[in-house]
């Protein structure tokens, strides 16, 4: 029996559903990070008080990819770090910081676990490297998202172990603090949301590949 011949219906159909599967999902997406909208504080605990302090952001660009692969870096002021001690500041920049011979403290991303929304909340983990007096640590960053429109806002609290990565320990005979210092960051910033249909997430490569 010979085939009929497809519609003009049907041929429509098919050309329509072969468009969406060669756009397919979109495929990498760019955040920029304002260092005006960007808050770090620190505490560090010792001997019956804790210390707090303030960094500063110097920028930061974040690229992330369809299979979770992820590049750019968030970056701090070092030469800008305080304490609202001047005694205790110089003490951390000339001994624990040396801020004077590495004035920047620098994430740099390679990868991502979870997903980023393109509305709404949601959570990831960013895989790379934290870059400290010139030496590169492995680090995994956690961070809770928010997305309005084409603008993003972040939050993550880590743990920096700085003592086991080779810091200068300022504990003094009487005096003895942590050896990891708590650091929250809460940051914002522009995204490109161009391409990304509302309601969906960017998933890393183990949500996109189960």
């Amino acid at each position: 029996m010979p085939r009929r011949p497809l519609s003009m219906f049907a041929v429509c159909l098919l050309a329509a559903v072969g468009s969406i599967a060669a756009e397919g999902p979109p495929e990498a997406f760019n955040l920029s990070l304002d260092p005006e909208a960007t808050k770090v504080t620190f505490e560090l605990g010792a001997t019956g008080h804790t210390v707090q302090g303030d960094l500063y952001a110097r920028g930061g660009e974040l690229h992330l990819t369809q299979n979770g692969g992820a590049s750019g870096y968030f970056e701090l002021d070092a030469l800008r770090t305080s304490t609202h001690n001047k005694r205790r500041d110089k003490t951390m920049h000339n001994k624990v910081l040396e801020s004077s011979h590495f004035p920047t403290i620098r994430f740099e991303a390679e990868s991502f676990k979870g997903s980023f929304p393109t509305s709404g909340e949601g959570s990831l983990s960013l895989v790379g490297s934290i870059i400290l007096l010139g030496q590169s640590h492995p680090f995994e960053l956690p961070i809770h998202w928010t997305v309005e429109g084409d603008r993003f806002t972040g939050s993550t609290d880590i743990e920096v172990p700085f003592i086991d990565w080779g810091l200068h320990d300022p504990s003094l005979l009487f005096l003895r603090v942590h050896k990891t210092v708590d650091i929250h960051i809460e940051t914002s910033g522009p995204w490109d949301p161009a391409s990304a249909p509302s309601g969906e997430e960017i998933p890393s490569s183990a949500q996109a590949n189960p």
